[in-house]
């Protein structure tokens, strides 16, 4: 049977607020909002799609998003089977060079 994952990416304090240089910032944190909701309250896990929340860390010197400070704080944290990936680069996959495996492993094929 095929799996589809959810991946919520960099929804954290330090990026996703409208004090934030991103532009549309607090858009994108409402619109990711509405999708884990839509998600969370109308599937069960075994039939919704397996969700990720993949935080970005960063080391004191190349950033803001230190472990321990308000801006690495997560706006969604995980629920129940929900998994945490954390990642040092922009690309999740490349932070994690195992993940693809693991995403086989378990039948996803769409992300």
């Amino acid at each position: 049977m095929s799996r589809t994952a959810l991946f919520v990416i960099d929804i954290q304090n330090g990026l996703a607020n409208s004090t934030t240089e991103i532009p549309a910032a607090s858009r994108i944190r409402q619109a990711a909002e509405t999708i884990l909701k839509t998600v969370r309250g109308n599937s069960s896990p075994e039939q919704g799609p397996d969700i990720y929340v993949v935080q970005h860390e960063e080391s004191p010197e190349s950033g803001d998003l230190v472990r321990g400070t308000e801006p690495l704080r997560l706006v969604f944290s995980p629920r129940g089977d929900e998994r945490l990936i954390s990642k040092n680069t922009c690309n999740t996959f490349e932070s994690n060079p195992d993940l693809v495996d693991q995403l086989r492993a378990q039948g996803t094929t769409t992300l």
